[in-house]
């Protein structure tokens, strides 16, 4: 009788998971943000200053379909990072962070708290406030 053997460079290692929701893509710009605002209120206020700031910088015809868009997009999301943060242990946790999507159930909460009390809102082309007697506005966008 023969043994088979396997060494166990054979034997595949890791783990893959996949994990689907049942609400759409959230934002990683919004991800990254939410990540710095658990760093600390200061490096939220941070990477919001240095991500408008070079929103300045990007051409106002930006092709969406161009093939290296979301490169552009991803290399310009890193350097607003590291910006904010000069250590590589918390950008290894960012990227670890935003590989797993771990702040997209919280903001889809922060969506569905907003719908709940604002009402659907077509937030690319409105804003919702408040006016100064605390009514609930919605202005529209030109």
């Amino acid at each position: 009788c023969a043994f088979a053997s396997v060494s166990a460079t054979d034997v595949p290692k890791g783990v893959r998971v996949t994990l689907t929701t049942e609400w759409p893509a959230t934002s990683v710009v919004l991800e990254t943000a939410e990540f710095f605002a658990d760093e600390s209120d200061d490096a939220y206020w941070r990477f919001v200053e240095v991500w408008v700031a070079t929103a300045g910088s990007v051409d106002a015809k930006v092709d969406f379909d161009a093939p290296d868009f979301f490169a552009t997009c991803a290399s310009r999301l890193a350097d607003a990072a590291r910006s904010t943060t000069n250590s590589t242990l918390s950008m290894g946790v960012l990227e670890l962070s935003l590989g797993v999507r771990r702040y997209s159930p919280r903001l889809e909460m922060f969506r569905t708290l907003a719908a709940t009390e604002f009402g659907d809102v077509d937030t690319s082309s409105s804003v919702i406030g408040f006016d100064d007697a605390g009514d609930k506005k919605k202005r529209v966008l030109p």
